[in-house]
């Protein structure tokens, strides 16, 4: 009977230790924003910056400014009626000109702080990466908020898992924050 305990646990904590494995995990830093992060209008013009390419201890990480933009801009374009973005990497400087001329109200900048790509299915260490996004009024040169968003991947992967496959969910959320009130401010307080 204590032979057959023992072995249920130790297969409870193998089975606990691969499921929890098996999950992408995601978090959210604010870095410059007190409290809830600001409402804005969905009817306002968002510029989403072209991030900048990053690099690794191999050197740049060719595309990863690309792959960061995209799910980004797609994050904004289901809240907002114009997403609006440039074709090249941009510095923020560029960036707020090209804002300002779009005639945008908001400024999106992210900034690739890690991009870690790794073999996880062979050496069991995680991919990761970790974002930097600054949101700007242009009219009135203002950073608005700030934030890090972290991802980690699986632990157990089939070799298709990469950073820019953890960026999709946390920029969705990311996106929403700006025009969903929340729990403690009352629904008709909510700017449209």
């Amino acid at each position: 009977m204590t032979l057959f305990r023992v072995s249920l646990a130790a297969l409870l904590v193998v089975c606990s230790t691969l499921f929890t494995g098996c999950e992408h995990t995601t978090r959210e830093v604010s870095l410059g924003n007190v409290g809830a992060p600001p409402l804005l209008s969905q009817k306002g013009r968002f510029y989403v910056a072209y991030a900048l390419n990053t690099r690794d201890k191999n050197g740049p990480v060719l595309d990863s400014g690309r792959l960061v933009t995209e799910p980004l801009r797609a994050a904004f374009q289901k809240q907002v009626t114009a997403v609006l973005g440039g074709r090249l990497a941009e510095t923020l400087d560029e960036a707020k000109a090209n804002a300002s001329k779009a005639g945008a109200h908001y400024l999106v900048y992210p900034t690739i702080m890690q991009w870690e790509d790794r073999n996880t299915e062979f050496s069991g260490r995680r991919d990761k990466v970790e974002i930097r996004l600054e949101m700007w009024n242009v009219p009135e040169e203002r950073l608005m908020d700030i934030r890090l968003v972290q991802g980690t991947s699986r632990w157990l992967t089939d070799g298709g898992d990469k950073p820019q496959d953890l960026l999709t969910e946390p920029f969705t959320k990311y996106a929403a924050s700006f025009f969903t009130a929340p729990p403690s401010m009352p629904t008709g307080m909510r700017r449209k």
